[in-house]
C-alpha cells in the first residue's frame, strides 16, 4: 500500500499574516519590542564632556566629566536597572538607581569615578571618560541590549568642548539606536541639561590646537578651516 504524503504550502499572504501575529504577540509580552521595530526613541546619550576644565562643577566643586541622558520619547521612562559603561565587555559597569525621567527631560551624570547613586541631583559613575576616545554606551535593564552606543569609540576630545548628537536630531527626530559618527558633532558651547546647539564640525577627529594657543573656540575654528 502506497502512503500519499500531502505537502502544505504557505502563501506569501499567510506568511505576512503569521509574521504580524508574532510581532503583535511579542509586543503584548514585551512593549519594548514594538518600540524597537517602530524606531520609537527612548533614552539616549545626547551629549558628554570628556575633558572638563571649566564647564560646570559637581557638588564637590570639581570639574568632573559628565554624561547627559535625554528622554526622547513621549512617555516618562524609568531608569532603574539601566546602566552606563565604557567597557563593551562589562555592560553592567554602573547602574542607575530608581529614577523617572519625564518626556523631553535631561539628566546629568558625572563621570568622575566617585560612584554615587544615593542622590538624583548628584549621580556619579564609577568610571571616568577618556579624552583619547573610548567606547561609551547606555544599556537597557536586561543588561544585554544596547539602547545607544558610541561605537567603536568616540573620537579624541578637546578640553571644554563637548560631543554628542547633532542639532538635526532634536529638530527632525531622526533617532536610531546606533548612529554612525557622521551624525554627531563637537560643541564649543556645551549645553548640559538642554538640547544641543548647532555643532561646528562633523568629523571623526578634532585637530589638536598648536602648543601655547589653548583650546578656545577661535583656536578650534581656525584649526578646522586649515583642514
Amino acid at each position: 500500500m502506497r502512503v500519499i504524503q500531502s505537502k502544505t504550502r504557505i502563501t506569501s499572504w499567510q506568511f505576512i499574516a503569521l509574521l504580524i501575529g508574532c510581532m503583535v504577540l511579542g509586543a503584548t509580552l514585551s512593549p519594548d519590542l514594538l518600540r524597537f521595530y517602530a524606531g520609537k526613541p527612548d533614552l539616549l546619550i545626547s551629549e558628554f564632556l570628556a575633558e572638563n576644565q571649566s564647564i560646570r562643577a559637581d557638588s564637590d566643586g570639581d570639574f568632573s566629566d559628565w554624561i547627559e541622558i535625554y528622554n526622547a520619547s513621549d512617555q516618562a521612562q524609568s531608569l532603574e536597572g539601566w546602566s552606563l559603561t565604557d567597557d563593551f565587555k562589562d555592560y553592567k559597569k554602573w547602574s542607575f538607581p530608581s529614577i523617572r525621567l519625564q518626556p523631553g527631560a535631561f539628566l546629568l551624570v558625572w563621570a568622575s569615578g566617585k560612584n554615587r547613586t544615593n542622590w538624583v541631583g548628584d549621580l556619579h559613575t564609577n568610571f571616568k571618560l577618556s579624552s583619547g576616545g573610548e567606547y561609551l554606551a547606555l544599556i537597557r535593564p536586561n543588561g544585554r541590549r544596547v539602547a545607544h552606543e558610541y561605537l567603536p569609540k568616540y573620537p579624541k576630545q578637546v578640553a571644554d568642548i563637548s560631543f554628542g548628537l547633532n542639532q538635526s536630531h532634536f529638530v527632525e527626530q531622526k533617532w536610531l539606536g546606533k548612529e554612525p559618527l557622521r551624525d554627531y558633532s563637537f560643541f564649543t558651547t556645551p549645553s548640559p541639561m538642554a538640547a544641543n546647539p548647532a555643532g561646528i564640525v562633523n568629523v571623526k577627529t578634532l585637530p589638536t590646537p598648536e602648543a601655547g594657543k589653548g583650546t578656545s573656540e577661535e583656536d578650534v575654528r581656525s584649526s578646522l578651516e586649515r583642514r
